[in-house]
């Protein structure tokens, strides 16, 4: 039978911390990438929309927007901004993900700290 000792129980509870840790600062990193790209989307969104409004033509797929109108701007500028797009939500996913291994690593340490209790009782 494989069990476990106190001493692999404090050493996976070791490593479980360590990599929260790690996790953390990764967390703080992604965070800035998630705004950073937010804020660029947004940027390019509002001066593609300027663009349109003001007559500028764009490129869609070898496609020219020709004359817009207000209402049709919005949708027409996220299309343009398509990679910026998708680069926000990627961040965004990058973040999220981020947060569900650390929720997962303390959750594994939760588990871990029980087990090392029940030893200690033992």
């Amino acid at each position: 039978m494989n069990t476990l000792s106190l001493m692999d129980v404090v050493e996976a509870m070791e490593n479980t911390r360590k990599e929260i840790r790690a996790a953390r600062s990764n967390l703080k990193n992604r965070a800035q990438q998630k705004a950073i790209t937010q804020a660029e989307y947004h940027k390019k969104r509002a001066c593609t929309m300027l663009g349109l409004l003001n007559g500028k033509q764009y490129d869609i797929e070898g496609e020219p927007t020709g004359k817009i109108v207000a209402t049709t701007a919005l949708p027409i500028a996220k299309g343009i901004c398509w990679k910026e797009s998708l680069e926000r939500d990627f961040a965004d996913s990058e973040y999220k993900n981020v947060l569900v291994g650390l929720d997962s690593l303390k959750a594994e340490l939760n588990s871990l700290q029980s087990i090392k209790k029940h030893l200690d009782e033992v």
